[in-house]
């Protein structure tokens, strides 16, 4: 679909306050940034998880040159942490990709970054029996995610962008709001919110495996927006495949903004994991 200057000034702006959302993110969990010619080498000096270690184009950068790159992948590997380039694909030209797979890297994933725009009222009404609501922005919110993550009796759905992170120093240092589902005194859904100035990611979610019809995961994510809109939001992003599809017969005003790309060098091995436990959603306790 052709966009006009307006409209892609826009859609350019939505995708440049994700990248500094995740940026933010990433930073309070102490990533450490080099720069190296016009990238950064992110890079955390105790997680090898992928998503908290690799380069990328250093913000208001339109190109960036291969040697560049490659000088940022030698120096992640110096850091004993695989090669891995992460940039938002809408914001560079179609042949950077083709640069990197000339210096030997090649795409791995691509991360569809759904936007929900919430600068209209967002109908979150109960659509069902005996459920209540609870936002919570303290030690309950750790007590759930520490009950739902390993708990079978739940599906965890997680991002690849921020890992979920539970704990009192991470909940100090980031503004983060839990949202739960309650049937009478029992959880049956949880959604965690990472706020960043006037975006909000809906980060991760989990849904009780006896209780998932599509209409209450559809609501979940309908009381997510609206708890954006509460926290002063009028943006609030998921990486999620998935979501555009599920939102589809909701009234919620889903599409898909861009993607994430993740370029990587198959040869490499990768690096010792820690000993933290992980399911489909990367999570640190700090």
């Amino acid at each position: 679909m052709h966009m006009n200057r307006s409209d892609v000034k826009i859609h350019k702006d939505r995708l440049r306050q994700i990248e500094d959302h995740l940026r933010h993110s990433h930073d309070t969990m102490g990533v450490k940034r080099d720069a190296i010619g016009f990238v950064e080498v992110v890079h955390h000096p105790t997680y090898v998880l992928p998503e908290l270690n690799y380069v990328t184009p250093r913000r208001k950068t339109a190109l960036v040159p291969g040697k560049h790159v490659e000088d940022g992948i030698s120096s992640l590997r110096d850091h004993r942490r695989s090669a891995r380039m992460l940039y938002v694909e809408e914001l560079f030209p179609s042949f950077f990709g083709q640069s990197l797979e000339k210096i030997g890297l090649s795409l791995e994933e691509r991360f569809p970054l759904c936007v929900i725009d919430l600068s209209d009222p967002i109908n979150a009404e109960p659509r069902f029996d005996n459920l209540s609501v609870q936002t919570v922005i303290n030690q309950q919110g750790i007590e759930i995610w520490s009950l739902v993550w390993r708990n079978a009796k739940y599906r965890v759905y997680g991002t690849p962008l921020e890992p979920l992170q539970i704990g009192k120093q991470y909940i100090h240092q980031n503004k983060v709001v839990d949202v739960i589902l309650y049937h009478h005194a029992t959880p049956i859904a949880v959604a965690r919110l990472t706020i960043h100035n006037k975006t909000a990611h809906l980060m991760a979610r989990a849904l009780m495996r006896s209780t998932q019809p599509l209409h209450l995961h559809q609501w979940l994510i309908q009381v997510a927006a609206q708890t954006a809109i509460e926290q002063d939001c009028t943006l609030m992003f998921i990486c999620d495949a998935d979501v555009e599809q599920l939102l589809s017969a909701s009234d919620l005003p889903c599409q898909q903004e861009g993607n994430m790309l993740c370029y990587t060098d198959s040869i490499d091995q990768p690096y010792g994991e820690e000993t933290h436990d992980t399911v489909e959603q990367p999570l640190l306790l700090t």
